[in-house]
């Protein structure tokens, strides 16, 4: 073979080789939309009495937030080398208007969202010690970065008026955020005064700030390590308001994952019992104390007046407001997906079931091949059943 049927011989073998990767690239695109359940989608958005706005791929994966009309999300592809992701910010009134932001010019890695107002994203710094806001328009700027060294790794940010809360491993700091000025902490410690790092549970109901801080006594077992006190702060005052101390909760309950649709009460769930507290005075509401300490803590949701608690395979509602039991069902292998209006919304098996709320009695099924979540984020649902 001579030199030119040989150059030639391997463009040829290029140009294949791209065409396959072309290929594989649209057929694997492709795929991701092909897997998508449709109909169980757009049965459950009729029956529910929902209006589609949009639909977008990039909705699915975990790093996104709705801030009143705006939807912003994150994808990344970082690989320890690179970062290849970008952010999103779309008009859910307009969902024609869409902007794309790629951050390979800083070392942000697609942080979580934490914020959007005005055209900016505002988020920890990726294994970083301060925040950063990211803008529409190519702009960006860090905040408290002379706090570096008081500040342990940001690893969320949480915003209420002009007040910032920053959690770090090793405590909360509040910030005037314009101004950039701390104007209340609190140092994670055990029960000896030792400074210790915790990453804990955070959440904002109204105006009040819940979060945990260890409280690590004289360990006779491993278990006794999840001891927790909760603390809430009102951050129109900056005053703590309560504080009370729960026995090994269970890390795998964050409050700060619970659906938002009761912003004045607050679910705290461990081996023990299910504790659920008056978020402005910190008072018990309800409890319920198991026989026995249980080796994990029960599947448990509330909404504005019910507790729903799955038990010996069986989903038990009490409205705990009155401290009475609405019904029970018996139920096996389901996955919980939300309340809504209505209905206590469930997949077991192929099926999505919508349970009514008020008799425990399943009102409508729906197929559905694969996985489905159902988010309620604001006024808007995110349904993907990929």
């Amino acid at each position: 073979m001579n030199r030119f049927n040989l150059v030639l011989s391997l463009k040829v073998l290029i140009a294949i080789l791209i065409l396959i990767l072309l290929y594989y690239f649209l057929s694997k695109n492709k795929s991701i939309e092909d897997v998508r359940d449709q109909s169980c989608e757009n049965e459950l958005v009729k029956y529910l009495k929902l209006k589609k706005v949009n639909s977008n791929y990039y909705y699915k994966f975990v790093n996104k937030r709705i801030f009143n009309d705006t939807i912003v999300f994150c994808f990344s592809t970082f690989n320890g080398y690179t970062n290849d992701g970008l952010y999103g910010i779309q008009s859910l009134y307009n969902p024609s208007y869409i902007k794309y932001i790629n951050p390979k010019d800083w070392f942000v890695s697609c942080s979580p969202i934490d914020y959007y107002q005005n055209g900016y994203l505002y988020g920890g710094a990726f294994g970083q010690s301060f925040m950063e806001r990211i803008g529409t328009d190519g702009s960006y700027k860090s905040y408290f970065k002379k706090y570096e060294d008081t500040l342990f790794y940001v690893n969320k940010c949480l915003f209420y008026d002009d007040k910032t809360a920053v959690v770090s491993m090793n405590g909360i700091f509040v910030f005037d955020r314009e101004n950039e000025k701390l104007i209340w902490k609190h140092h994670f410690q055990n029960k000896h005064g030792e400074r210790t790092i915790n990453i804990g549970h955070h959440r904002i109901l109204n105006n009040y700030y819940v979060f945990t801080s260890p409280l690590f006594p004289e360990l006779k077992t491993d278990r006794d390590a999840g001891n927790r006190s909760f603390i809430c702060l009102d951050l129109k005052t900056l005053q703590v308001v309560w504080s009370k101390k729960f026995s090994y909760t269970d890390l795998s309950v964050e409050i700060d994952a619970l659906p938002s649709n009761n912003e004045n009460s607050l679910l705290i769930n461990n081996v023990y019992g299910i504790n659920i507290l008056d978020v402005a005075s910190g008072k018990v509401i309800w409890n319920y104390k198991f026989s026995k300490r249980k080796e994990k803590s029960l599947p448990c949701h509330i909404d504005s007046s019910n507790c729903y608690y799955w038990e010996n395979d069986t989903l038990n509602c009490i409205n705990f407001i009155e401290n009475k039991l609405k019904w029970k069902k018996s139920m096996s292998n389901f996955i919980f997906i939300a309340d809504f209006k209505n209905y206590f919304i469930y997949k077991h098996g192929d099926l999505v079931c919508l349970l009514n709320i008020n008799n425990g009695k399943v009102d409508k099924t729906i197929p559905c091949k694969g996985s489905i979540k159902f988010e309620k984020i604001d006024k808007y649902i995110l349904v993907d059943t990929t």
